[in-house]
């Protein structure tokens, strides 16, 4: 059996998703998670209070006391594999003095993660999302990455209701950035006869109480992030859910889009080169306009016999080829695991 020390953001639980891959796949694992600016204890609060809101300082401090204890870590267990994911939080001197393959698998794009960019030399290994980081880190570092697309975990999202149970007419579950907002109220407004749920923070309402306590979309807008139990309880009981890629996204496919399959629900995404390559339209219906969406949310919405025939095949698909344990299996395939 092999040793592997995982390491990543507190993130939703991906960190464990891939603990379960590793240890589906014979190894023993360890896992160190870090929540990259914030702060987490009443021990850690208390000694911001004193830092004065000394914010940089402050981090600072707690980055080295995580390397130190991350270095403590790898000389008990003695890894055969470092496994990192995003790369935030880590020191390059840390990475150097680790004496086994290091992996970095990035879950966005390397060059919208400044920490992750830094320690670029010191991996040996580095695994994409985004695939034109390809091409740039072969331009600018001589740096031969490979393409590797996000993934299911089979045990949090996957089928629970029978599908006549769909309550909710469209789902979407996300950040909610300016764009995304924007196309959302205009899906509430041209479908005002659906029922529409958005979870996602996109205001605080302690800053903002007064928009808080008389905004007439508060059945709608919930405001709030879920936990991935439940965000897979709603994906099984609606009929759409919608799936917007963030718009530096041009080749790497995001979580939402396995998660959706996983539950076996017909979604609705829009155009991405790699779901085009990968997937056929019995499986996955993407959009490529405003127009288009609205017309297909029309069509599917009336056509239940189609959507739940390209939700079960997309399950299929995503089961049998797509979960972390088929990425994992393919990382030790290069890596020589």
């Amino acid at each position: 059996m092999k040793n592997v020390l995982i390491i990543g953001p507190d993130f939703f639980g991906y960190n464990q998703s891939i603990e379960r891959a590793f240890k589906n796949l014979g190894f023993e694992t360890r896992t160190m998670a870090y929540t990259p600016g914030q702060v987490r204890t009443l021990k850690e609060k208390f000694e911001f209070h004193l830092s004065g809101g000394n914010k940089e300082a402050f981090f600072k401090k707690i980055k080295k006391a995580f390397n130190k204890q991350l270095s403590d870590t790898y000389n008990k267990f003695k890894p055969d594999l470092i496994f990192i994911i995003q790369g935030n939080y880590i020191f390059k001197e840390t990475i150097e003095m680790m004496r086994c393959k290091k992996v970095l698998w990035m879950m966005d794009s390397i060059y919208r993660a400044e920490e992750a960019y830094q320690i670029r030399n010191a991996i040996d290994f580095i695994f994409v999302f985004e695939r034109t980081d390809i091409d740039k880190l072969w331009q600018s570092d001589n740096i031969k990455a490979k393409f590797l697309p996000l993934a299911l975990d089979e045990t949090i999202y996957f089928p629970i209701y029978p599908k006549e149970k769909r309550v909710i007419d469209i789902l979407f579950v996300g950040f909610l950035y300016e764009n995304r907002i924007k196309l959302l109220k205009k899906i509430i407004g041209r479908f005002d006869h659906l029922t529409i749920k958005i979870y996602g923070r996109y205001y605080s309402p302690i800053r903002r109480p007064y928009y808080h306590f008389f905004r007439n979309d508060k059945k709608i807008f919930l405001n709030k992030n879920i936990t991935p139990r439940k965000v897979n309880e709603l994906y099984n009981i609606s009929s759409i859910c919608l799936n917007i890629h963030h718009n530096q996204s041009q080749y790497g496919v995001n979580q939402r889009f396995f998660e959706i399959s996983g539950s076996r629900t017909f979604q609705l995404v829009d155009s991405n080169p790699y779901i085009e390559d990968n997937f056929s339209a019995d499986e996955i219906v993407t959009y490529k306009s405003e127009d288009d969406l609205f017309e297909k949310i029309e069509q599917f919405l009336k056509d239940k016999a189609t959507t739940d025939s390209k939700a079960e095949q997309a399950y299929h698909r995503v089961l049998n080829n797509h979960t972390f344990t088929h990425r994992i299996k393919e990382v030790l395939e290069i890596v020589g695991g």
